[in-house]
C-alpha cells in the first residue's frame, strides 16, 4: 500500500498541518508561542480548575503528554522566559517542584482560544455538522483502539 493511502499518514499529515495553520495564527495575532506551550498552558489551565488543590509538577506533565523531560523541561524553560509560567518549591514535597501559571497567562488564553476556534474553522471548512459529528465519532473510536492497544501492550 503506498503511504500516502495510509490513514495513518493521513492523519499525522493532517496534524502537521494543523499545527503550522496554529503556529501562524498565533504569529499573526502576536501570540509568540508554540502548540507544545499552548498545549501545556491550556492542559495547565483545565487542570487548575477542575483540580484545583492538585499540584502541577513536571513528572504529571510528562506522563500527560508522554514526552521525556528534557521535552518538557524546555517548553517550561521558554515558558518562564515569557513569564507565562513561574517554577517554584512544592508545597506539599520539598522535593518536587510545582508549576503555575502566572498572571500573564490568562492573556495569552483568551488568544489561543481565538486561534484554535479559527484554525479549527479552517480545518473543518466545507464539511457538514452531521459529517463533523460523524468524523468526530470515528476519530474517538480510533483513538479509544490505540489507548486500548496501548494498555494491553503495558500489562
Amino acid at each position: 500500500m503506498d503511504k500516502k493511502e495510509s490513514i495513518s499518514w493521513l492523519i499525522k499529515q493532517t496534524h502537521l498541518k494543523f499545527q503550522s495553520i496554529l503556529e501562524l495564527k498565533n504569529k499573526q495575532n502576536g501570540l509568540d508561542l508554540t502548540c507544545s506551550q499552548c498545549e501545556v498552558i491550556g492542559f495547565m489551565d483545565h487542570h487548575n480548575k477542575m483540580k484545583p488543590t492538585e499540584e502541577i509538577n513536571p513528572i504529571l506533565l510528562e506522563r500527560t503528554f508522554q514526552v521525556s523531560r528534557a521535552t518538557i523541561c524546555g517548553i517550561l524553560k521558554r515558558l518562564e522566559d515569557k513569564n507565562v509560567v513561574e517554577v517554584i518549591p512544592s508545597q506539599k514535597d520539598n522535593r518536587y517542584k510545582q508549576i503555575v501559571l502566572t498572571e500573564n497567562a490568562s492573556e495569552f488564553k483568551s488568544l489561543m482560544n481565538q486561534n484554535l476556534v479559527e484554525a479549527d474553522g479552517i480545518l473543518l471548512k466545507g464539511i457538514s455538522e452531521e459529517e463533523q459529528a460523524q468524523f468526530k465519532y470515528l476519530l474517538t473510536k480510533v483513538l479509544n483502539n490505540l489507548k486500548e492497544e496501548r494498555r494491553e501492550y503495558y500489562d
